[in-house]
Order: C-alpha cells, then sequence, then structure tokens
C-alpha cells in the first residue's frame, strides 16, 4: 500500500481542518473517558488533538503504515499520554474492552471485510462505549462501488479501495453489537483525477453524479459523500 497523504499539505488542509477536528472530538465526548483508541490514525492529527485536550485520557493510536505512525510519532514528541503503533485494523495489540472511545475515520474504504473490523472495534471497547466511523462512501446504487473504485485505481493501483453503501455499514455495526445512530453523510470535494482517471468516470457515465469538472493543468476534481456513524457497544454484546 502506497502512503499518498499521511505527508500531504493538500490532505491535511482538505480534510484536517481545525473544524473537522473540532467536530470529531466534540462526537468523542471524551469528558471522562479514560481510553481513547485511533483506528488508522494517519499523521495523528484527530489522536494528537484529542490527547493535548484531554491529558487524563490515554489516546493509542493505530495505522498499518510504519510511514504514518512515524509522522504521528514525530508530532507527537513530548506528549504523555499517547502511543502510536502499527497494527492492522483487524488485529489490535489490545486487551477486551480496553478502551471507553473508537475513532476510525477514512479507514473503510481501505478494508475489503469490513465486519471483521467491527467485531475487532466491538472487543475493544468497553460496554455502552461509544465509536465514532467516517468513511468515503458510495451513496447511491450498489454497482456504482465499481465505479468509484475503478477511479482510484487509476489513481493509484497498489491496492483496491472498497465504497460501501450507509445502511450497509449501520447494519455492519449493529450485527457486531452496535447501536448506531442515523448515519450522516455530505459531500466533499476530491481533486486528486488526472486525466486517465476522468476519463474513466465519464466512461462509466459518472460524470454527472460526480459533478466531474476540470480544475486546470490536466487536474481534475469530483464530489464524493462522506458517511459518518456514531454508534454505542451494547451491553449485552
Amino acid at each position: 500500500m502506497r502512503d499518498l497523504w499521511t505527508h500531504s499539505a493538500n490532505y491535511r488542509k482538505s480534510y484536517q481542518t481545525d473544524d473537522d477536528v473540532e467536530a470529531i472530538i466534540t462526537l468523542l465526548d471524551l469528558d471522562g473517558a479514560m481510553a481513547l483508541v485511533d483506528v488508522g490514525c494517519g499523521n495523528g492529527a484527530f489522536a494528537i488533538a484529542a490527547a493535548g485536550r484531554y491529558p487524563g485520557c490515554r489516546v493509542r493510536a493505530f495505522d498499518a503504515l510504519e510511514s504514518a505512525v512515524a509522522e504521528c510519532r514525530r508530532r507527537a514528541e513530548g506528549a504523555a499520554n499517547i502511543v502510536a503503533q502499527t497494527a492492522s485494523a483487524h488485529a489490535l495489540p489490545l486487551a477486551d474492552d480496553a478502551a471507553d472511545r473508537v475513532l476510525c475515520r477514512s479507514v473503510l474504504h481501505h478494508i475489503a471485510e469490513p465486519d471483521a473490523v467491527y467485531r475487532e472495534i466491538s472487543r475493544v471497547l468497553k460496554p455502552d462505549g461509544k465509536l465514532v466511523l467516517q468513511t468515503p462512501c458510495n451513496y447511491w446504487e450498489p454497482a456504482f462501488d465499481d465505479v468509484l473504485s475503478g477511479m482510484m485505481m487509476q489513481i493509484d493501483d497498489t491496492h483496491h479501495r472498497y465504497y460501501y453503501r450507509p445502511a450497509e455499514i449501520v447494519a455492519g455495526l449493529e450485527s457486531a453489537g452496535f447501536r448506531a445512530d442515523e448515519p450522516e453523510c455530505w459531500t466533499y470535494d476530491f481533486p486528486y483525477l488526472d486525466d486517465r482517471a476522468a476519463e474513466f468516470v465519464r466512461q462509466h457515465h459518472g460524470d454527472e453524479r460526480l459533478r466531474l469538472r476540470a480544475i486546470g493543468d490536466g487536474k481534475w476534481s469530483i464530489e464524493n459523500y462522506w458517511c459518518r456513524v456514531v454508534a454505542t457497544k451494547l451491553s449485552a454484546v
């Protein structure tokens, strides 16, 4: 898997704004929480902000990419209540019921077997603990996943992406022992397409749906959807 985003200033500017961080920390509701786990921490923007604002909360940050973990550690240097470690979302090196809160942001579209991740998050989360999950999603019919995934393969063919529909995410979480709130969905700009990816979108009749538009110098932008679900682990799983 190639790391396209850890050191990208444009990525931070677009998807890790102060407002984004504030929204996530508010949803995590960390007052009184003793332990937060960030699954797929990337450069650590959200985990580090949480650790700084809540010094009494132990933050464990995990990512499958060593480059992301190294950057998270670098940015978190000097913070006593955060530890970053390389780990798969399917196999977190934590005991059962280890966390009060879990964040899983911009990870699910890299996961071929999301049910295994839902179960692993349920395992490490205490009963009545809260999960905040946010991911790019497929807002349309199931077959449109192939268009979104194929488009991304034009940009980076090192691994397949998977765009799940909001209802699928909620159903998976509920099967893993969560009570999920109504998913929240909204559009975001993705200005990273080249001519080849743009042509793929047009060939598969996604240009109008994704609002494909040229932004100059052989670069194109689309609008896709975020999906965010806040879920609580049930007491009896």
